[in-house]
């Protein structure tokens, strides 16, 4: 096996293998130049418009995708702001609700008082009427007892108005002096 070897390695030209063939290599180089210009024309250029539309296609998808987010981005900053402020206007209106509430029920408080200082008032002056009146009736009731008690008394006849006056005088400086001993 080995002889076949060294046979086969001689009988082979290796000075031929070692400097190529001139029209042989301008005819590859011509091949592949042309190869080279089809795939060009054919494969390069609709590839390129391809990658360059897919490019643009992606790229506007990117753009309207950074628009629709700020677009949401103020959106939302708007919402909010809409919150806040109706949050906002629902503590003013609850304070403003509360602060009415408060004024109410001290100004019901305050008529409440000032009924009940009315009633007291005019309670006082039913009382003081009362009591005017039931003096006046006890006076006229006295006069009309010492009137009798004097007519039975004197047997007499005194004039009416002369004895009531007299009565009345007397009765009234009993008052003073009762009044006098009681302050």
């Amino acid at each position: 096996m080995l002889n076949s070897l060294i046979l086969y390695a001689l009988d082979f030209n290796i000075g031929d293998k070692l400097v190529p063939n001139v029209w042989e290599f301008l005819t590859q180089l011509l091949a592949f130049l042309v190869m080279v210009f089809i795939v060009y024309k054919l494969a390069y250029k609709p590839v390129r418009k391809f990658l360059e539309g897919r490019k643009a296609f992606i790229k506007g998808n990117l753009d309207s995708a950074q628009k629709q987010n700020m677009e949401a981005n103020r959106a939302n900053e708007k919402a909010q702001k809409n919150i806040n402020q109706s949050r906002k206007e629902a503590t003013t209106i609850i304070m403003n609700a509360k602060r009415q509430a408060e004024e109410e029920r001290i100004r019901a408080g305050e008529e409440t008082k000032d009924e009940l200082a009315q009633r007291r008032r005019d309670a006082e002056k039913d009382i003081e009427n009362q009591k005017k009146q039931a003096m006046k009736d006890v006076h006229d009731e006295v006069i009309d007892i010492a009137l009798k008690a004097s007519s039975s008394l004197l047997s007499r006849e005194v004039d009416i108005k002369d004895n009531k006056k007299l009565v009345s005088q007397f009765v009234d400086d009993m008052q003073d002096n009762e009044e006098e001993v009681g302050h």
